[in-house]
């Protein structure tokens, strides 16, 4: 995975962080400027949060990532980046929630770097199958969009096909959610998968995975939940 420093990097870099904010980081405003924070359930994930950490510096931010208790999380322990508070954070805090809520930023522009980070926060892999002598399970990525109301949710798959993913619907994962994820299907996460690859730490290769070959009589895992246009 690459890390950006010095003054070739910093526009890579503020990629880096607006991919995380599609995920599940934030920014959260104190008395005067805003910080930046990220957390993660797993120590093998340590290695994104680094990064993350690495392009603050490369913006001039300080960070730091600890551990801290939580129950839940395996060992008894989650992992958290947090920024120091900063100018240009509190100006983020503003474009990303102008009424108080997250939104997708109407000139956020999708890059590699961006996507790439959206996916390691909040991606997953599902794998559909097809029945034949051989089935070839074709992976499919799922950004976990929940937490943004329809409106920002079709703003993102706009931005997706502007950048040449046109295969995506509706993912509804359970009938609890309120909210809706996105489903690229299997094209658009072939070249997803190709271009984004160098971008992507160590410990979330795995949702790389290719199309996957299986022997008659043995059953894939199949796609759960529903989709739509």
């Amino acid at each position: 995975m690459k890390v950006f420093r010095g003054s070739q990097g910093i526009s890579e870099s503020i990629q880096a962080v607006e991919g995380a904010m599609l995920s599940d980081a934030g920014v959260y405003i104190g008395s005067r400027h805003a910080h930046f924070t990220m957390k993660q359930s797993y120590k093998e994930h340590l290695d994104w949060l680094n990064y993350l950490a690495a392009c603050f510096e490369n913006l001039g931010i300080s960070s730091t990532v600890r551990p801290y208790e939580q129950d839940g999380c395996r060992d008894g322990l989650c992992y958290i980046l947090q920024s120091r508070v900063h100018p240009w954070l509190t100006g983020q805090r503003w474009r990303w929630y102008p009424n108080g809520k997250k939104i997708v930023p109407d000139d956020l522009h999708l890059t590699p770097i961006t996507i790439a980070n959206w996916i390691m926060g909040d991606g997953s892999v599902r794998f559909g199958w097809t029945t034949a002598q051989v089935a070839v399970i074709n992976p499919c990525i799922v950004l976990s969009t929940q937490g943004f109301d329809l409106n920002n949710v079709e703003k993102l798959r706009e931005k997706l096909q502007r950048v040449g993913v046109r295969d995506t619907c509706h993912y509804k994962t359970n009938n609890k959610s309120s909210g809706v994820a996105i489903l690229v299907k299997r094209e658009g996460t072939s070249k997803i998968r190709s271009a984004i690859g160098e971008y992507v730490a160590p410990s979330f290769q795995y949702k790389m995975r290719g199309p996957i070959i299986i022997r008659p009589n043995i059953r894939p895992y199949t796609i759960g939940g529903s989709h739509d246009n």
